[in-house]
């Protein structure tokens, strides 16, 4: 193999395509020889016809962009799992057009672009051909098929590769497709990619990762059919067609033998019933003496309905008739009656127009009236006036003696008043101001002792309260002080509290695991507790999507809580219960759980309660270490068990399906989860404490009794100072009374003095010039109402004039009205009489029609054209015939088909015999004629089987014994036997290929199958079956992704030099193995190349810098 480095130093300059193989050398002066380094250049005549030179992938899984330049021999894929080499196998399958199903992931083909990107793209480069000839049947397809339009020119001979390119939309089901570059369909890439041999749906040529299992499950039969198509699908479809004919054999054979049977049966019965039919004669000329007279009813019928439809004809004239002259009687009438309709739309728009303007004229007379009303109040009321200035002087002298009067009056009251000393104010004003400081000074000390009395109550009733929260716990079964930390409330605490107020969200958000559930045995407990994670057991429970998106903001804005949403999910265990006991458990942990059972179906579905199973012993070494066997389809039973008080976790590995477990102890001191949440020293705590609330509240009450004895004494102190308050009050109030009464009579006095003054004022004013004002303003008012009297008379001369022509318009109205009602009614009359004619010509119209277009009549003259010539001709002979005799009628003829029909009936016969024999004869001439074609038939199927055998049997012995030597000697090399037979029972159905091993030397070869060797024996089985295909193979290329997993070290070193020597030799197709490991010191060839795939941050980029996307391309060193 030659010696590969990467030439770091050619990727961090310009890529130039016209450099040279001498320009890329690099010198090295080192102590040894001077080496010059040179890249691998592509010998394009070294691979052969459609491998793969080169794949190029942009947005592909995990790649960005990548380039894979592979060997024409063995091409070895190595990196760690996740690093994107099986990503090689699906760009693979699906940039030639292959299904999604023969990779075994992901079926949708969108599921393959990168994440975040909208397209992928996957470049293909296949030697091409070296002539179009081998593609002969591609060419025909082609031309077919091609909805583009588009020809496919491979240039055979011009071009090294053939360039196919796949590009996969996110938003577009179906991909583009190109053949050097031109669109063409998906149909046509498959077409050519099955011309160039290419089997990607054969698990012998391409074999990715997930379908390997599938391969060592492959039936004999299947799997010969697998290995044919790898090497020589010509004799493949030999093969099946062989199936087919055998098949068509098998059923022509027992078909001719029924047949055969069924003919000698019909002959001997045949016999029999020729003897009867000479006695049916009769019978058969009677009874076609009744067919014929069945055929002449149409004709009768026809007559009949003619004789009737005439009849109708009639009827239907008249009543058209009929209607015809009431229409040209009624046109007049209709006319006047439109000419009365107009005349009475004109008048009623006059009256319109009279009302109108006589509704005017009476709204102005009306505010005529109204300003003619307004004149007259305001003339009154000036005169009033003036009255009023005249008698003024007057009654001012009379004031004036009144007021003096009452002056004199209130002086000599004042005079004979004394006012109060000032100084009795002043000691009233000082012993009032003792007495309140004092009463202040009292009600603070009873307040400050009311505050001590109510702080001491308050405390005595919370100290009670407290006892008895505490005397409830000892019986209560609401377990929400599980909740809190430390004597607080936590977040999920006051979450509980909250969503208990709300009535809607009852019975959808559910309570924490930790209150809402609990364990039937407080061993339970323990365990329950080990397998529920912190944030689940104190998370709450939303019952569906529905409550989640209505509840979910709410909660979490307020609280910082965990929430689980209900989902509806099969929680079917993986055992069932009743099988359970034989492996040592008593159920699995969700059995032993009590409370809310949508809580506990929410702990099932996050936190697989239903999968556990347990028993509180523990179990014995023997049943553990049957429960980490596997069962028939290699996967374990349980992933966690619980026994005594230890919990055991199964793992199982993707890849070797190896088992493995860890073992943990389970600790018993839990108080979460019981049926009872207090325990003996809880109840103890709690008792005390009572007590110590009992001694409080003693201390309280007597400190009560203390101050309400302090508070007696200050409120009879308060009781003594409020009587002395109220006699020194009473004293005050009576001083001011006798202050208040003089400074009153004082104030009259002077407002009195004050009226006089302004009186005699007032009655030395001159009020004439107020008089003459007044007088000439009524003057005014009575000109005015003289104009609106003028104008008032010839509104009321037009209000007569208006009331006048509308009582005429109402009279011309109501004669107009008259007129138009009394031709409705002649029109009506017209307009009945009108329906009732139309409904008679309708009717009749109808019976005509329906009568004339009857199915009846129609079936009978289908009836009639239906009979042929000879019919016609024997029926025109008897209708001659009743018509001569009068008697051509439907009654005539239904008497004669009674009479032969009752005649038919007394002859002795069976019916039955003629039908018989008739179908017995039918089914005599058909197998006549159908016995010698199956026979013919027969012999040349069996001499197709024959020459087809003849041409499959030697070149599938030939092929198969070929298989066989190099398998055995394959074999060999791993110290052990095996041989390939082919077995050929009688059915091609049935011939299978037996793959026959032994691993030792004392056993004898036994089939390859999934009970007698284990999983590293079939591995290295099927590995080196399919080494020894690769000689023989037609694939152009073959595909093994993972098929050295499972095997030990020696093992896959063997089979790995086999699949060294086998892919290396000359004329073999090409190969690929992905693997993700490979031992040390593996045997090695100089053909084959080693892609190494990784991934990191440290790798360059070819999205930043495209020529990185040749980094670690080979190279060579040249001496």
């Amino acid at each position: 193999m030659a010696t590969t480095i990467m030439n770091l130093d050619r990727y961090v300059r310009p890529r130039n395509d016209n450099d040279n193989d001498d320009d890329d050398g690099i010198d090295y002066n080192t102590s040894r020889k001077s080496k010059k380094l040179k890249l691998s250049t592509v010998n394009y005549d070294k691979f052969q016809p459609a491998s793969i030179v080169k794949i190029k992938l942009e947005n592909f899984v995990t790649y960005k962009l990548t380039e894979f330049n592979l060997s024409p021999s063995l091409n070895m894929i190595i990196g760690p799992n996740g690093s994107g080499k099986s990503t090689f196998v699906c760009a693979a399958c699906l940039g030639l057009a292959g299904k999604p199903e023969y990779i075994g992931r992901s079926k949708r083909v969108d599921d393959y672009i990168k994440n975040g990107e909208d397209r992928s793209k996957i470049e293909i480069f296949l030697k091409n051909v070296e002539s179009m000839d081998k593609l002969k049947n591609f060419n025909n397809n082609n031309n077919k098929n091609n909805n583009n339009g588009a020809q496919v020119d491979l240039k055979c001979g011009q071009l090294d590769l053939i360039k196919f390119t796949r590009i996969i939309h996110r938003d577009k089901k179906k991909s583009d497709y190109y053949i050097n570059d031109k669109p063409v369909s998906e149909l046509t890439v498959k077409n050519l990619v099955k011309a160039l041999s290419i089997q990607l749906d054969n698990l012998c040529q391409f074999l990715s990762q997930e379908r390997v299992e599938e391969f060592a499950r492959l039936k004999s039969d299947k799997l010969l059919v697998e290995t044919v198509r790898s090497i020589d699908p010509n004799l493949l479809d030999i093969l099946e067609e062989l199936k087919v004919l055998q098949n068509e054999e098998q059923t022509v054979e027992d078909e001719l033998e029924i047949k055969q049977k069924r003919y000698t049966e019909l002959c001997n019965e045949r016999t029999k019933l020729e003897a009867s039919v000479q006695s049916l004669k009769e019978f058969e000329n009677k009874k076609l003496e009744i067919e014929y007279h069945n055929k002449l009813l149409p004709y009768v019928m026809i007559k009949d309905h003619r004789e009737k439809l005439q009849k109708f004809k009639g009827d239907y004239e008249i009543a058209k008739r009929n209607l015809r002259d009431l229409m040209k009687d009624k046109k007049p009438f209709v006319k006047t009656k439109l000419e009365i309709e107009e005349n009475l739309n004109e008048i009623a728009e006059d009256k319109r127009t009279n009302e109108t303007a006589l509704e005017s004229s009476k709204d102005a007379l009306s505010k005529t009236v109204e300003n003619l009303n307004a004149i007259r109040e305001s003339i009154v009321k000036k005169q009033s006036q003036i009255s009023y200035y005249q008698s003024r002087t007057k009654k001012l002298q009379q004031q004036i003696l009144s007021t003096k009067s009452e002056l004199e009056r209130q002086q000599s009251l004042f005079d004979s008043m004394t006012p109060p000393e000032i100084s009795l104010f002043d000691e009233f004003d000082k012993k009032r101001e003792e007495l309140i400081n004092e009463d202040l000074k009292i009600n603070d000390q009873l307040i400050a002792i009311k505050n001590k009395g109510s702080q001491n109550n308050h405390e005595i009733g919370m100290l009670t309260k407290k006892i008895e929260n505490k005397k409830k716990s000892f019986t209560g079964t609401d377990k929400i002080g599980v909740l809190m930390r430390n004597s607080r409330p936590t977040d999920i605490y006051n979450a509980v509290l909250y969503i208990r107020e709300i009535p809607e969200m009852k019975g959808k958000v559910l309570e924490p695991p930790l209150i809402s559930v609990s364990a039937k045995n407080p061993q339970f407990a323990s365990y329950l507790d080990q397998c529920i994670d912190r944030n689940t057991s104190q998370a709450l429970t939303l019952i569906d999507s529905d409550s989640y998106e209505r509840f979910s903001d709410d909660i979490l804005k307020r609280f910082r809580v965990n929430l689980r949403e209900l989902e509806d999910i099969d929680l079917t265990p993986p055992v069932p219960r009743n099988q359970l006991q034989e492996f040592g458990f008593e159920g699995y942990l969700s059995d032993f759980l009590t409370g809310d059972k949508n809580v506990i179906k929410m702990l099932c579905q996050i936190n697989k309660l239903h999968t556990i199973p347990v028993s509180r012993r523990e179990l014995t070494p023997s049943q553990l270490e049957r429960l980490l066997l596997p069962d028939q389809n290699g996967r374990i039973m349980f992933s966690k068990i619980i026994h005594g008080r230890r919990q055991l976790t199964i793992r199982q590995s993707n890849y070797t399906k190896q088992t493995s477990s860890i073992d943990s102890n389970i600790y018993s001191n839990t108080r979460n989860y019981q049926s009872s949440v207090m325990s003996d020293e809880q109840k103890d705590r709690i008792n005390k404490e009572i007590d110590e609330f009992k001694t409080l509240i003693k201390e309280r009450q007597s400190k009560f009794e203390t101050l309400s004895n302090e508070r007696s004494e200050l409120e009879h102190q308060l009781r003594q100072i409020q009587n002395e308050t109220a006699k020194v009050t009473q004293k005050g109030q009576e001083l001011n009374q006798q202050r208040e009464r003089y400074t009153m009579t004082q104030t009259t006095i002077q407002t009195l003095e004050t009226k006089l003054d302004e009186l005699k004022r007032d009655a030395r004013k001159d009020v004439s010039q107020h008089i003459h004002v007044v007088e000439k303003k009524i003057a005014q008012e009575l000109e005015q109402q003289t104009k609106l009297l003028a104008d008032m008379v010839s509104m009321l001369k037009k209000v007569d004039i208006d009331q006048k022509e509308l009582i005429r318009l109402d009279i011309a109205y109501f004669e107009a009205k008259n007129k138009d009602i009394t031709m409705k009614d002649v029109v009506g009359f017209f307009d009945d009489k009108e329906r009732e004619l139309k409904d008679e010509y309708e009717s009749k119209r109808r019976s005509f029609t329906e009568l004339k277009e009857t199915s009846e009549y129609h079936t009978w003259l289908r009836q009639i054209k239906s009979y042929d010539e000879p019919t016609r001709d024997k029926l025109n002979e008897y209708a001659e015939k009743y018509q001569n005799q009068d008697t051509f009628n439907v009654e005539y003829i239904t008497d004669i088909i009674e009479r032969l029909e009752s005649e038919i009936s007394m002859i002795n016969h069976d019916a039955s015999s003629i039908t018989i024999l008739k179908k017995v004869e039918t089914e005599i001439n058909e197998l006549e004629q159908t016995l010698p074609t199956m026979t013919s038939g027969l012999a040349t199927t069996k001499e197709k089987i024959k020459q087809n055998r003849l041409e499959l049997e030697p070149g599938l012995d030939s092929m198969i014994s070929k298989i066989s030597k190099q398998f055995a000697l394959l074999f060999n090399n791993v110290g052990s036997a095996g041989a390939v037979n082919l077995e050929k029972p009688h059915r091609f159905a049935d011939w299978k290929v037996e793959i026959m091993v032994k691993f030792r030397d004392n056993a004898t070869l036994k089939k390859l199958d999934s009970h007698t060797q284990s999983g590293g024996e079939r591995a290295v089985s099927t590995v080196l079956y399919m080494i020894a295909l690769q000689e023989f193979t037609a694939a152009p290329f073959r595909v093994v992704d993972e098929i050295n997993q499972g095997m030990d070290s020696r093992n896959e070193r063997i089979v790995h030099k086999a699949m060294v020597e086998n892919a290396c030799a000359e004329n073999t197709s090409q190969y690929f193995l992905i693997t993700p490991k490979l031992l040390t010191d593996l045997h090695y060839h100089e053909k084959m190349r080693i892609h190494c795939v990784m991934a990191g941050s440290w790798i360059p980029n070819p999205s930043d810098d495209p020529e990185m996307v040749h980094f670690g391309e080979t190279s060579n060193y040249i001496l």
